[in-house]
Parts: C-alpha cells; sequence; structure tokens
C-alpha cells in the first residue's frame, strides 16, 4: 500500500529497486522436501520485484521545472482526481501509489508516484517534458526482475538439486581418496612412494633425480618378483609405491 509516510533520513527511503537474492542461498540441504523447496523459492521469487515508482525530483529533473512546481502541481493534480480540501493535510490522505516522504522539520521532501500518476501529472507538461519522463519510464521497466512462472520455479528446483547433489557426490569422492591416501601412506604398510620414503628420511633430490629412483626401484622390484603397488593422487591420478627394503637399497646406491 502506498501513501505510507516516511522519513527522509530512514534507510531504505528511497526508489525502490530490485535486490537480487543469490540462488545458491536458496539452496540450504539436498534433504529438503521439494514443495517446501518450491514455496521457499516462491517467496525468494516475490521478494525480487517490487513496484516502480518516480519521486517529484526526478520529474523536476527530467522537466526542467523546480521541485518547488513539480509539487504545487502534485498536489493540484492529487485534489482534483480525489476531490480532496486543504484540510485534513495531503500527506495525511492513503492513496494507493502514491508516497509522501517529509523531512525532519515536518515538511514535505519528496512525493514518489507510480506510472499511472506519474503520465497523468504530465498532460499539463511540454511534448519534449513528456517524452523525458516516458523514456525514463521505460527504462526502469526493463530494469525490473520478472517473477518466475511456476514452471520455471519446478525448472531450478530440480537444477538446483542437481547441482547441490552432484557438489556432495565430488565431496564425497574427494575425502574417499583422501583418506585412501592417508590409510595407505601413514600406516605401516611396508611400502613408500619416493615423495613419502624422501620425507620420512629427510632426503632432499631435484625432481629429476627422485624419478630416476622411482624408475630404479620399480626396475629393482620387478628383478625380485616383488608387487609395485598404487597410491590414488590428487595431481596425477596414482603414483607407484615400492617396498621399504626395495627403497632402502636404491638409495643407499647413491650414498
Amino acid at each position: 500500500m502506498f501513501g505510507t509516510e516516511v522519513n527522509s533520513n530512514s534507510p531504505g527511503s528511497g526508489l525502490p529497486q530490485a535486490s537480487p537474492v543469490p540462488f545458491n542461498h536458496a539452496v540450504q540441504s539436498v534433504s529438503q522436501s521439494g514443495e517446501a523447496f518450491v514455496m521457499g523459492l516462491m517467496v525468494l521469487n516475490a521478494s525480487e520485484t517490487f513496484p516502480l515508482a518516480m519521486s517529484s525530483r526526478e520529474i523536476a529533473e527530467l522537466t526542467g521545472k523546480t521541485h518547488g512546481h513539480v509539487l504545487r502541481d502534485i498536489r493540484k493534480m492529487l485534489k482534483n482526481l480525489y476531490h480532496l480540501d486543504d484540510k485534513p493535510k495531503l500527506d495525511q490522505h492513503k492513496i494507493q501509489g502514491v508516497t509522501i516522504e517529509k523531512d525532519d522539520r515536518g515538511y514535505i521532501a519528496r512525493i514518489d508516484l507510480d506510472k499511472d500518476h506519474t503520465l497523468t501529472l504530465l498532460t499539463g507538461y511540454n511534448d519534449q517534458a513528456r517524452l523525458r519522463v516516458v523514456r525514463r519510464w521505460q527504462a526502469l521497466e526493463k530494469t525490473q526482475v520478472r517473477p518466475l512462472s511456476p514452471a520455471e520455479l519446478m525448472i531450478a528446483h530440480g537444477q538446483a538439486l542437481l547441482a547441490a547433489e552432484r557438489d556432495q557426490a565430488e565431496q564425497a569422492e574427494r575425502i574417499a581418496r583422501l583418506e585412501q591416501r592417508v590409510d595407505l601412506m601413514g600406516s605401516d604398510t611396508g611400502y613408500r612412494t619416493i615423495t613419502a620414503y624422501m620425507k620420512q628420511n629427510g632426503i632432499r633430490l631435484p625432481i629429476s633425480e627422485s624419478r630416476q629412483k622411482g624408475m630404479a626401484a620399480a626396475k629393482l622390484a620387478r628383478e625380485r618378483g616383488e608387487r609395485i603397488g598404487s597410491i590414488p593422487d590428487e595431481r596425477f591420478g596414482s603414483v607407484n609405491s615400492y617396498p621399504i627394503d626395495v627403497l632402502d637399497e636404491v638409495f643407499s646406491l647413491a650414498g
């Protein structure tokens, strides 16, 4: 409902504008029921659009009139439209599509009009002034967010659930790989990767030399008929692991 008195120093007293709500914030949990989720989307969707309005100050700027003259014209228009007299005061009337903002002294600071009242006001203005205001209204209407239809809400709901399920599955897979790698490298399995062996024994080598150690360990393990292990790795998919006795011999040869 318009016609509500607003203090000019209060937050949010300016021209109403759409505040888009990030869609990911609506996805709280994959376990939400479809009905509850769609209802939440409908609430968010309804909150994304606001009635458009044009202030008396903006009208004055577009038409080249002083703000005082525009306020005078608005008062005259409203009195003629709704058969108002001077008592009670104009701001005490509740008129849909009209919002009156007052300053700290109690005087009218501005009046916001919806499209119907704005265009009605322009009937007394010249052609160029009317054209500028009409073009401004067209620009405002283009920026207003269109509410989603029920079908679009359902599609958005499905896409959000699918994305959330995919993210959870990927996260679970990463955790499983990490846990497996920790188990294989952290426990005493009798096997170590080249990197783990070097770290455990305080050995530092260039990457090229560590690769040569890996090839030497693989060759020695095959000659002895010992199994070469495989450890999941985020970077390479998997890396080889070798029996510790094989690595002890390979690295001892370097000394």
